[in-house]
């Protein structure tokens, strides 16, 4: 599971972005077990960063991304 970006693209954006991805695999692998029920201030702060990147790099979704990552493995 790779995720590259341009080089152009500033590092607070890469950060952005892996930090989205974690949080992403930290909710699915804990929803799915049932083990542990998604905090709001969690999904929220996701959905924030997700924006933000949105924004930065003009990019219709990082979701998309994080789904073809997933299905990939």
């Amino acid at each position: 599971m790779t995720v590259t970006a341009k080089e152009d693209t500033p590092y607070k954006i890469n950060v952005l972005i892996t930090i989205h991805l974690i949080i992403n695999m930290f909710l699915l692998i804990f929803t799915q077990k049932n083990k542990y029920q998604p905090n709001s201030l969690l999904i929220l702060v996701n959905i924030k960063i997700q924006k933000i990147v949105d924004i930065k790099l003009q990019r219709t979704s990082l979701a998309v991304l994080t789904v073809h990552i997933l299905t990939e493995n």
